[in-house]
Parts: structure tokens; sequence; C-alpha cells
């Protein structure tokens, strides 16, 4: 069985892996560089190292919509 694995910093679908899977990848939506385990039925997503643009894009909208 695979299942799959989403950025935790963005929500894009990095893939399907099966048990046994352990990798290391940036996200190509965000930049975000992730690491991912696949366990049995468990899916563990470990964010390395943020990304900034896609972090600086939520902050800005987020004050934008307070300030209205």
């Amino acid at each position: 069985m695979k299942l799959y694995t989403f950025c935790s910093s963005c929500g894009h679908v990095l893939g399907r892996s099966g048990a046994g899977t352990a990798t290391e990848m940036k996200c190509p939506k965000c930049g975000a560089e992730i690491e991912y385990a696949v366990e049995d039925k468990k899916v563990t997503v470990t964010i390395l190292r943020p990304s900034s643009k896609q972090q600086t894009g939520r902050l800005k909208n987020y004050s934008e919509k307070i300030e209205q």
C-alpha cells in the first residue's frame, strides 16, 4: 500500500510512497527542504529548512486581512 506525502509548508503533493521509504527533498512548489519517512501506515514529515518565500506570502496575506 502506498500513502500520499504532502509538504507541511505549502500542502503540495510530493508523491506516493510505500513502507520503508525514507527521503530528503526540496518541495518543487515552495522550496522548503523536507525529510519524510513511511513506516507501515504512518507518514512522518519533517521540515529541515522552511521556505521563506511561502511564509512571507502567508504573513503578508494575513496582515492585509487584519488591516481591512
